[in-house]
């Protein structure tokens, strides 16, 4: 669980996080104030995008899979809306 940016209250979860993007706004469970994804997590898909086009190999495509989504979940912060 991660923190909401207002009430600072862990009621944010791994899953909610991973599918919230930039343009996205979801509530706080607590304090019903908004969040959202940075803009960094466009770099992590982007990682994804490059990988598949620069090779075939279901192994490389797969770990930058894995890379991309952990930048998502681990390492993209979360902003106030």
């Amino acid at each position: 669980m991660y923190n909401c940016p207002h009430c600072q209250k862990a009621t944010i979860s791994m899953f909610s996080k991973f599918f919230t993007g930039p343009a996205i706004t979801n509530k706080c469970s607590n304090c019903h104030e908004g969040w959202s994804t940075s803009w960094i997590s466009m770099l992590w898909l982007l990682l994804l995008l490059i990988s598949n086009y620069l090779t075939n190999d279901l192994s490389l495509i797969m770990s930058g899979a894995f890379v991309c989504i952990m930048g998502i979940v681990f390492f993209t912060p979360i902003k106030k809306r």
